[in-house]
Order: C-alpha cells, then structure tokens, then sequence
C-alpha cells in the first residue's frame, strides 16, 4: 500500500513538475497570446472554406444562369424564331387560328411587326 502510494505521490510530482514548466505559468500572457493565435489560425481557417464554398456557388450559379438564358424565349427568338399572336394578343400555335384578312402581330428576336394575313397554309403546303 505504502508502494502504491509513492507511485501516485510521484506521478503526481512529475504532473506537477510539467505543468510548472509549461511557458503558460511562466509567462502570464502566454495562454491568451496561445488563444490568440489558435484563433488567427481557424480565422483564416474559416475564410478559406468560405471562399471555396461561395467559389463553388458562384459556378453553380452561373451554370444555372446560363442554362435559363439559353431556355429564355427572348434566346429563342434571337436563334430566328418569332412569335405570332391574334389581334387579342393570343399566341397562334396553328394555322387554323388565321383567316384572311386577319390581323396577326410578329415578335422578332429584335422587334417585330403586324401583318394581314393573306392565305393560311400547311406545313405540306408552305410555299
């Protein structure tokens, strides 16, 4: 018992020796100036997964951006589509939305025009 006692008594002593050693108790500074630097380094830690991260979003961004401007009607139309409407402003999807002497409005990739409809036709029927 009195062994098992001296064993502890000088693992304690030991502990004690190393922790009166560490510059934290010599220096009284030396554990905020430790926290300080622990704190500098996750700081820029911390920025640099941030930076990466808004990096990674700003492609992704872009990417999807792209990818709505190329399905934008607006994009279309630049590629030589246009857009017919009735004198109501309804979209004509067929042919068979006209008659002769009906008004319909063009849109363009870059603007557009009205014109009277002269002879509605098929697609085995376009001139």
């Amino acid at each position: 018992m009195a062994r098992s006692e001296t064993a502890r008594l000088e693992t304690a002593r030991q502990r004690l020796t190393a922790l009166a050693a560490k510059r934290v108790m010599t220096d009284g500074m030396a554990y905020v100036q430790d926290k300080r630097l622990d704190l500098d380094h996750l700081q820029q830690r911390l920025g640099d997964v941030t930076g990466a991260v808004l990096g990674r979003h700003r492609q992704k961004f872009a990417a999807l951006a792209a990818s709505l401007d190329a399905m934008s009607p607006l994009a279309v139309l630049g590629r030589g589509y246009a857009v017919a409407r009735d004198e109501q402003g309804k979209i004509l999807k067929s042919w068979r939305e006209t008659a002769p002497g009906s008004r319909v409005s063009v849109t363009l990739g870059e603007g557009g025009f009205t014109a009277v409809v002269d002879k509605p036709y098929t697609k085995e029927e376009q001139p």
